[in-house]
């Protein structure tokens, strides 16, 4: 499966859990963001994994990320 974000780049849908510096799309805005700790070293996976899904650049020279 391939997604579209929110400035035309292409994901490809990848299978398995979201951990820390995966890319993810978020769903609710159409962005995909990489996934990272924020400033007290922690963030909440179950919501990533709720609300995003694990993804890679379909064409990593085009993607702004």
């Amino acid at each position: 499966m391939i997604l579209t974000d929110n400035l035309g780049d292409k994901w490809v849908v990848e299978k398995g859990k979201i951990k820390y510096y995966d890319y993810a799309f978020n769903h609710d805005i159409n962005q995909v963001s990489v996934v990272d700790y924020d400033d007290d070293g922690k963030i909440d996976l179950y919501y990533y994994n709720e609300t995003h899904t694990k993804v890679t650049p379909l064409n990593p020279q085009n993607s702004r990320i």
